[in-house]
């Protein structure tokens, strides 16, 4: 377990063997973005027990947001391929559009570099969402990004893209789904109304909307895939 200041807050790295990591921390974390999602109990589980990494933003030992991360080797044109699966990013009611959950982010992608000094690798980087908050963030942090600044996906990820789908579908066919789309892979991680009209005021924004050229529905589960390197 490893703490980190920043500023007024700190961020403190919890392990899967970590003593931290119990079902009081799953709970602390089900409260902190129950105002996101409508069942946040199925979004906190599907990555509690899996994430390899817990980073929690803290502030006077409150939880006030977090991330989590998780190492998976892929299988890509016969060679493995180490990858970090980035899970959910949630920040608190109180820290919403403020930008306090980047710290989160700062060290995490410290921590990602650490472990590629330690294994003597290079991983690829991913992730899944439905916000554009979500992508804005992971292309700030991450380099030769998926989707392009054309929003397309890059010759190179060709084929990780793929080993990404089947692992998502845990090596189910692929229904023939476009380029970095992935439909109903989480129908259980439903946003809140009040997360949704956050999102869509953040839509409002920019002339171009990804999602709704890509078909992606979150309402029904679907995902875009966010791929990157350090």
């Amino acid at each position: 377990m490893t703490s980190i200041s920043a500023h007024s807050y700190q961020v403190k790295i919890i392990g899967k063997s970590s003593p931290g990591h119990n079902t009081r921390l799953r709970e602390k974390m089900i409260k902190t973005l129950s105002h996101a999602y409508v069942d946040p109990e199925k979004v906190i589980d599907r990555r509690f027990m899996s994430s390899d990494k817990i980073f929690l933003l803290l502030k006077d030992n409150v939880i006030k947001g977090f991330s989590t991360y998780t190492f998976l080797d892929l299988l890509v044109n016969g060679q493995v391929q180490p990858t970090v699966y980035l899970g959910i990013m949630a920040a608190g009611p109180d820290i919403r559009n403020k930008g306090t959950i980047l710290k989160v982010m700062e060290v995490m992608k410290s921590d990602i570099g650490d472990e590629e000094k330690k294994r003597g690798t290079r991983f690829i980087v991913w992730g899944t969402t439905a916000s554009p908050s979500s992508l804005a963030i992971f292309r700030k942090y991450f380099n030769t990004v998926s989707p392009d600044d054309n929003n397309r996906l890059r010759p190179e990820h060709q084929l990780v893209e793929k080993a990404m789908k089947a692992c998502l579908l845990q090596d189910k066919p692929d229904p023939g789904y476009p380029p970095l789309v992935i439909k109903g892979l989480v129908p259980n991680s439903i946003y809140s109304p009040a997360e949704n009209q956050r999102i869509n005021s953040l839509k409002s924004h920019h002339r171009y909307d990804i999602f709704k050229e890509f078909g992606i529905e979150e309402i029904l589960g679907d995902r875009l895939i966010m791929i990157g390197t350090l």
